[in-house]
């Protein structure tokens, strides 16, 4: 007879070869198909903070795209020059649609309410913006400016209660309710914003000058360059609206180059970007003079209260040294050859 620690032993050993045989079953994946009219790029991106994933775009404009997530999620949606939010649960077979000449009014998504809702909410804040003047909105007195986005929050949570997605529902009604809490803090910050750009030099006033080194570790300021216009680029690598102006930008100081105006771009870089400084300034074949400043809150970002306004900011100074306009036209606007033409 055997003994009863033989026979557990037995059992435990068959249930092992049981376990292991039995075929692991393929991990779940996501999939987002679609058609993109007159896209922007080759390729698309789907993104957030843990992961990254691209497609190509086919000579039919289609792409086709298979992901593995642990859990539904927030994403951004890329195309080469525009983003749009997206919302992805695992397993789910995600179809959309759109043309990048009306980006966000086009979208279409098939097996995602929850996406199309986000898109929804776009298009909800940019209808109720579109008339609008926001310093007066700030102005307000408090009652009507708390109940001017009290109403923009029930737009959008009439909307989402609509869903059917509890789960959604409720992680969505806490990120708008949180959003709509710092009201209060746009407000100041629009107010410290009106703050610095009071103190700026107003046009025909004398500009404030800086001095950094340039592509060569010369030091070059902007009064170096008093009986000629100058128009200045604050920018930096790492900033995507930046970097979209630089072709314009090349393209703008070709068409003026035998004018009597010089192009300067300051850097707003960290010290950690110089190398990658001077290889986008080569890549990106950027002529005119090229300054390194080191930093956002360097002396160029402070007297220019780049903090209250963002960047790309661009400047026109006249041939007396004096302001122009401390907030001008973008190289990919027509104003700005507008006033070229007029000055030059």
């Amino acid at each position: 007879m055997k003994t009863p620690i033989y026979s557990i032993s037995a059992i435990l050993a068959i249930a092992a070869i049981l376990y292991m045989s039995e075929p692991v079953k393929p991990p779940v994946k996501t999939f987002i198909s679609g058609v993109i009219t007159n896209p922007n790029s080759d390729s698309i991106k789907v993104y957030n903070q843990t992961h990254e994933f691209g497609a190509r775009v086919n000579y039919k404009n289609e792409f086709k795209m298979s992901m593995q997530i642990d859990s539904a999620d927030y994403f951004t949606f890329y195309d080469g020059n525009e983003t749009t939010a997206i919302y992805l649960k695992p397993g789910e077979c995600v179809k959309l649609s759109l043309d990048t000449e009306m980006f966000d009014e086009t979208i279409n998504y098939t097996n995602s309410e929850e996406s199309t809702f986000l898109s929804k909410k776009f298009l909800i804040e940019e209808e109720y913006f579109k008339a609008v003047d926001m310093d007066s909105i700030y102005s307000l007195e408090d009652s009507l400016y708390f109940e001017f986005f009290s109403a923009l929050e029930n737009s959008f949570l009439t909307e989402l209660n609509k869903l059917s997605n509890k789960d959604f529902i409720n992680i969505e009604t806490e990120r708008i309710n949180d959003m709509f809490s710092s009201a209060e803090d746009w407000r100041k910050a629009w107010e410290a914003r009106n703050l610095a750009l009071s103190v700026l030099p107003q046009p025909g006033e004398p500009a404030i000058d800086f001095t950094y080194p340039d592509i060569n570790n010369n030091l070059v300021s902007l009064s170096d360059f008093k009986g000629q216009y100058v128009y200045v680029d604050i920018w930096a690598t790492w900033c995507g609206p930046c970097v979209y102006e630089i072709p314009f930008l090349v393209e703008l100081e070709k068409q003026y180059h035998d004018k009597n105006i010089v192009f300067i771009s300051v850097s707003v870089d960290n010290d950690t970007n110089l190398e990658k400084w001077k290889v986008m300034i080569e890549e990106k074949g950027m002529g005119g003079v090229q300054l390194f400043a080191s930093g956002w809150n360097s002396q160029i970002g402070n007297d220019y209260a780049i903090s209250a306004t963002g960047i790309p900011r661009f400047m026109l100074f006249d041939t007396e040294g004096n302001v122009m306009d401390t907030n001008a036209p973008r190289p990919s606007s027509d104003e700005i050859k507008a006033i070229f033409n007029e000055i030059l």
